[in-house]
């Protein structure tokens, strides 16, 4: 959204219309309160997106959808038709594919992409540091296992490398990470019917 504070006003504002739609902080998703001990009703929000989920029926969405509705339209804001899906247990949310709301899978036009792009890369065998961030950039943000980015080591270092625009012959431990990368796909993935885990064992910047 170009600054800080446009995301911090827009996610604000979309809150205060949640609260008066009946959507109570306490099943909110955020950094800033534990995770609700009964999920079976919570939403979280994304800058200008709303994402509810429920495990009590469609009718609860769909009723509490229209209330967010309504207060969207007293406060003069206009949803997004093409984004707004109610009741589903499929489809695309935040660039990530729901599936049989079981699972959050990597978007698969965007994760073609960037095994289209790793393959290249592999066959010619060079590219600048900045090329190769930017790939790692797309297998971010399609990692949804979080502990895949453990086969990622050597690539990283590469793209420190100065200077960041001139094409480098990359090393047998890039090209094998990059493999790796296309060897994993099938695992970029996350299930969402995994209990939560006790303790948090390790943790990166993301």
């Amino acid at each position: 959204l170009g600054f800080a504070w446009s995301s911090f006003i827009a996610q604000s504002t979309l809150l205060a219309c949640c609260r008066a739609a009946g959507l109570k902080d306490s099943i909110c998703l955020c950094d800033e309160r534990p995770t609700p001990d009964d999920t079976s009703e919570v939403y979280a929000l994304a800058a200008d997106d709303v994402m509810h989920f429920t495990t009590v029926g469609a009718h609860v969405s769909e009723q509490r959808m229209a209330a967010l509705d309504r207060s969207l339209l007293e406060n003069c804001i206009e949803k997004h038709q093409l984004k707004d899906e109610l009741a589903v247990t499929g489809g695309t949310c935040i660039g990530v594919d729901l599936d049989e709301g079981t699972f959050f899978n990597a978007h698969s036009p965007r994760l073609a992409l960037l095994l289209m792009a790793v393959l290249e890369v592999i066959r010619i065998g060079h590219c600048s540091p900045k090329q190769l961030d930017s790939i790692l950039g797309v297998a971010q943000w399609c990692l949804l296992n979080r502990p895949l980015f453990a086969s990622l080591d050597a690539s990283y270092a590469f793209t420190r490398q100065l200077p960041e625009h001139d094409q480098q012959v990359l090393s047998c431990g890039v090209l094998a990470e990059l493999a790796l990368v296309i060897a994993l796909c099938p695992y970029f993935e996350a299930d969402l019917r995994r209990l939560w885990s006790p303790f948090l064992a390790a943790t990166d910047a993301s």
